[in-house]
């Protein structure tokens, strides 16, 4: 019996020793959010077309894909439109794309435009105008 005591502590492996830290949970103050960002090519020529941001906007911080000219020179780009999802936004742009230079994405580049347009999605709703009370009805129940 002492031998199998002996192997089983011979076995033991020493506990590392971690400095005595109070765990607190992180919350949503202590995170920090960056808009993802890429870029949208022609599929032929691999020609840049557009730059997709994912931004939270309005109230209650709904996401959307907005998409802008790749221009060099930030101050300079224009907006093309905001889409509910980055697939979107990306069949978004190539069929605005294909109307604008009237050139198909389909092999060649002739004939009609092969990319049908997908709806942008509407701008965020204001829950409330500036300056109202939170819940307007229920306090104008209490006057």
């Amino acid at each position: 019996m002492r031998v199998a005591q002996a192997m089983r502590i011979s076995h033991r492996r020493p506990r590392p020793t971690v400095p005595a830290v109070s765990m607190v949970p992180p919350t949503l103050a202590a995170m920090t959010l960056r808009p993802v960002e890429w870029e949208i090519r022609h599929p032929l020529s691999g020609e840049l077309v557009a730059i997709v941001r994912v931004v939270a906007l309005g109230a209650r911080h709904e996401w959307y894909a907005r998409a802008v000219t790749p221009e060099d020179d930030r101050a300079r780009r224009t907006l093309i439109g905001y889409w509910g999802s980055p697939d979107e936004a990306h069949q978004g742009v190539l069929a605005l794309h294909e109307r604008r230079t009237g050139r198909s994405l389909a092999p060649g580049g002739e004939g009609a435009p092969s990319v049908p347009l997908v709806p942008m999605k509407p701008p965020p709703d204001e829950q409330r105008q500036r300056g109202m009370a939170a819940r307007p009805r229920r306090h104008a129940a209490r006057a």
